[in-house]
């Protein structure tokens, strides 16, 4: 047999055994990850009453003890819209291939080190645990479910979303509703507006009896409403929000101009409000902004979405 025609023949065979190499170290990778480590779609979601998110900076709890609405931190009233499209990727998440090996020791590290972790629990109990890393270079999100030899790129299914990560927030203000009034009128049961240096212009809406009463600060019924008027000013605290948190530190707080009470199904809301100074001196007050202190922090609000509620007693009397 010519010499060429060995070679060429070593060749192949030497290619032919790389080829079955590959193959089975490839299949033999395969077939120690077993099918609950690339599980990620979790369709149980109303079973789910506590959500864990934390990375190496932060972490945050969602928690929703009565199947109704959820609670940032024990403490704030979450937004639906965030909460919803979680569990919508929560349901879509899927497996797109195994972690290459190339550079598979630093993203193991990174994924776990420093990627974010997310632990959901069915009547606080733990029921699944997720890693999360998102490569920039790659733009590829790495995850896991815990096994540090079943790591996977991730996709949302019927989404174009490589950075998966994004949405598990771990700022406050990211979860939290920005609603300070969402009251519809028939569970709205007394609104009282006080003006510490007008005095004579606060007042008190009794919303309990049928048409509403008026009464001024001294307690003394209004007997000329307009009750077309009060029954306006009712709608004006079905939405009203805030636009962000702020540390009033970073702010000149004066003493508020107005505060409101509402009470509303025997709980009550407050809210303060005060100018917003300037440093200029022809209009030391902004005109588009003004501070508020609410129960649980001070926040930034628009005037265009406070101005209706702030009425003083002569408006709802008849002239």
């Amino acid at each position: 047999m010519p010499k060429r025609k060995l070679q060429t023949q070593a060749l192949l065979l030497a290619s032919l055994a790389i080829l079955a190499a590959i193959i089975y170290l490839f299949n033999n990778e395969q077939s120690s990850i077993k099918p609950k480590d690339k599980a990620f779609a979790y369709n149980a979601l109303y079973k789910i009453n506590k959500i864990s998110i934390s990375n190496n900076d932060t972490s945050l709890t969602l928690n929703n003890e009565s199947g109704n609405n959820w609670i940032v931190n024990n403490h704030y009233p979450a937004n639906d819209q965030s909460v919803k499209a979680l569990q919508s990727v929560l349901s879509r998440l899927e497996a797109v291939a195994p972690l290459a090996n190339i550079n598979r020791a630093q993203t193991t590290k990174n994924l776990f080190n420093k990627g974010t972790r997310v632990d959901l629990y069915q009547h606080n109990q733990p029921s699944k645990t997720y890693y999360f890393y998102y490569d920039t270079a790659s733009n590829q999100t790495y995850s896991s479910l815990g096994n540090k030899d079943a790591i996977f790129t991730l996709k949302i299914k019927a989404a174009d979303v490589r950075n998966v990560v994004q949405y598990f927030n771990t700022s406050v203000g990211y979860w939290k509703d920005n609603h300070i009034f969402k009251l519809p009128p028939e569970q709205i049961q007394v609104i009282q507006l006080q003006y510490p240096d007008n005095p004579e212009q606060s007042f008190t809406i009794n919303n309990t009896q049928q048409p509403p009463e008026l009464y001024d600060h001294q307690g003394k019924k209004i007997e000329n409403v307009n009750i077309e008027k009060i029954n306006n000013y009712f709608y004006y605290y079905s939405a009203v929000k805030y636009s962000e948190i702020i540390n009033p530190a970073n702010y000149r707080v004066l003493s508020p101009f107005v505060t409101i009470q509402v009470i509303h199904n025997n709980d009550t809301t407050g809210l303060q409000l005060f100018r917003k100074p300037t440093n200029h001196a022809h209009q030391p007050y902004d005109l588009n902004q003004l501070l508020g202190k609410t129960h649980y922090e001070y926040c930034l609000l628009k005037y265009v979405e406070i101005d209706p509620l702030v009425q003083k007693l002569n408006y709802f009397v008849k002239k």
